[in-house]
């Protein structure tokens, strides 16, 4: 099992020692802390983080004229780069915001023209506003004073003079403030001279960009520092600590207490824990961790479908593949790219992953005998290693609805084999009964050779529903376990559609082996009367249409391995989502060490 086990631990110690025992804490790398919602409200009042130093650097670096960058680090202050940088962007973020609203402003308002509006109470008349549509013109009232001083293609801009508020225009009264139009204007003016200046100064702080990448991980240390000062409790003369830490990793924190003179109280899980979940997975298929947490990270409680992941995912894109001479091709690339992909861990781990799965891929595309769209000849080598036959469609259903039962089954195997009660247990192994059962059924139905197949197979299935109809309720009251149980046995639609999901693994293949016999028919049939010159064409033809193939077969091939493995595999093997394991750690020299 590659969940790791962790236990709870209070931090105990005097309010002296805390800024060294959390020093020292970042530098184990071994804790998760707790109380991270009340330290993220008290993070938004408090300095910059991590992610704003990013934000900073990403606004820096879209400076239009940037200065000669500046490599001599003294007179560098990281933080005061990223404050001011950030305050630029607010500053000039609430101008153009002004801006626009002034512009809207003054177009509003120069159809009226330039005036300025006198104190109502100094006045016996005043102005009123109104657009006034060219059809609605005549509903005037005739007794009212009033000036056309605007006309365009739909309404006329009429100012009426009374002392009140007209009463009977067609349309109501618009409002023009009290600011005149030049005013507005002087002050749009002022506002594009204020944002040219912001633009200045933010291209003479670009000048600090390569020495502010170089400092995002000290800065986001510095920012989880201060994050995990606000999550201690703090009650003079002592601060108290609550994470969770690897159980392997205990001694190590015990060690630390024992340098800064705190007490270290841990205890094992508790039934209304939640504690994170930890992956420590290792070696070739080590990558199934990186494809399982990109969907989901499982509960602490449940199994590690990781490796299972791994295997199946490179499967799944050997049988969409389905062709040895792009699976060659891959293997090129891969091992250009080789030296590439290993300067970082998960880059090591992705190239295991890269690795499995070209070397599945050549292997089926040998035991099928296709090599770039051409079948291998039955009397050559590599037509005697050829094992499966892809035009027999009915064989190709078969293996893509037997690749979709043995995942499933094998979630629920997993599943069982994971669960705490016997009676926890029954339930998926129900369904794999329902799904072994269903499976044989199916292929033995017509069988002369297994007349006693069919029906046991359906006997299996239906003791499977049986077993998940009385065992899938779990409250009390005989009533609500019967509903509980009709309730359960729904998902037998979904178990159908899910198997039937894996047919894709026969759809994308066939589409693929289709598409490159369509490119090299293509090819062979063109002809020019120049010589040479058709064979030139029909060589790009063949060359540019196996790319174009190659790119939509790879990229279908793993979006869609993900989706059976993401989807419809984690559906029926994991029953609780978790939240995974983010350790208190010092960053700037975990990317010194991997430079």
């Amino acid at each position: 099992m590659s969940i790791v086990p962790l236990v709870h631990v209070t931090v105990c110690g005097l309010l002296e020692e805390k800024d060294a025992t959390l020093r020292d804490l970042q530098e184990l790398g071994i804790a998760h802390l707790l109380g991270a919602a009340a330290a993220d409200e008290a993070r938004s009042e408090g300095p910059a983080t991590a992610s704003s130093a990013r934000e900073a650097l990403h606004y820096l670096l879209g400076a239009a004229n940037r200065w000669h960058q500046v490599h001599d680090p003294q007179g560098f202050d990281a933080r005061a780069v990223e404050e001011r940088a950030l305050a630029i962007r607010r500053q000039t973020r609430a101008l153009e915001d002004e801006r626009l609203r002034l512009e809207r402003r003054i177009r509003d308002l120069e159809p009226w023209g330039d005036f300025a509006l006198l104190d109502p109470a100094t006045i016996e008349h005043r102005l009123w506003f109104y657009i006034v549509p060219h059809r609605l013109l005549p509903a005037v009232p005739a007794d009212l004073v009033w000036q056309a001083v605007y006309r365009d293609e739909q309404a006329c801009y009429v100012v009426v003079i009374a002392a009140d508020e007209p009463v009977g225009m067609p349309v109501p009264r618009i409002h023009t403030g009290s600011r005149r139009l030049y005013d507005l204007r002087r002050r749009l003016e002022d506002l594009q001279v204020e944002i040219d200046e912001l633009q200045a100064e933010r291209d003479r702080e670009a000048r600090w960009c390569d020495l502010l990448a170089a400092s995002l991980d000290h800065l986001q240390d510095e920012a989880e520092f201060l994050r995990a000062r606000r999550m201690t409790a703090d009650d003079a003369p002592l601060f108290v600590l609550h994470a969770w830490v690897p159980e392997p990793a205990l001694a190590d924190l015990r060690r630390l207490g024992m340098r800064h003179a705190v007490a270290v109280l841990a205890r094992h899980p508790a039934a209304d824990d939640d504690p994170p979940t930890q992956l420590a997975n290792r070696g070739l298929d080590a990558a199934g961790q990186d494809l399982l947490t990109f969907f989901l990270t499982p509960h602490y409680s449940a199994w590690d479908p990781s490796r299972s992941v791994f295997w199946f995912f490179c499967a799944f894109f050997a049988l969409m593949l389905s062709d040895a001479g792009y699976a060659s091709l891959l293997a090129v690339a891969l091992g250009l790219g080789w030296r590439r992909l290993g300067r970082s861990e998960v880059g090591q781990r992705m190239r295991g992953l890269a690795l499995v799965a070209v070397l599945l891929a050549m292997a089926w595309g040998v035991a099928v005998g296709s090599y770039f769209g051409v079948a291998a000849p039955a009397d050559s080598v590599p037509g005697r290693l050829v094992v499966f036959d892809t035009s027999d469609l009915d064989a190709w259903l078969k293996l893509a609805v037997l690749a979709g039962v043995l995942q499933i089954a094998f979630a629920n195997l997993a599943l069982a084999g994971n669960a705490s009660s016997w009676r926890a247990r029954i339930v998926p192994l129900g369904w794999l009964g329902v799904l072994v059962g269903g499976c044989i059924a199916w292929l033995t139905h017509d069988s002369a050779t297994m007349p006693a197949a069919a029906p046991g197979g359906s006997v299996l299935a239906v003791a499977g529903l049986s077993a998940v109809a009385l065992f899938a309720g779990r409250r009390r009251g005989l009533r609500n376990r019967a509903l509980d149980g009709l309730l359960a046995l729904t998902r037998v639609v979904g178990l159908f559609s899910d198997v039937l999901s894996y047919l894709r693994l026969f759809a994308l293949a066939l589409a693929g082996a289709a598409l490159a016999r369509a490119f090299n028919d293509l090819g062979n049939s063109f002809e020019l009367p120049v010589r040479g010159l058709g064979e030139l064409v029909a060589l790009l033809i063949i060359v540019s249409g196996h790319a174009l193939n190659l790119g939509l077969c790879v990229a279908s091939a793993i979006v869609h391995s993900l989706r059976l493995n993401l989807i419809e595999y984690l559906h029926w093997s994991l029953e609780d989502e978790g939240h995974p394991f983010t350790p208190f750690l010092r960053k700037e020299r975990l990317s010194w060490t991997n430079s």
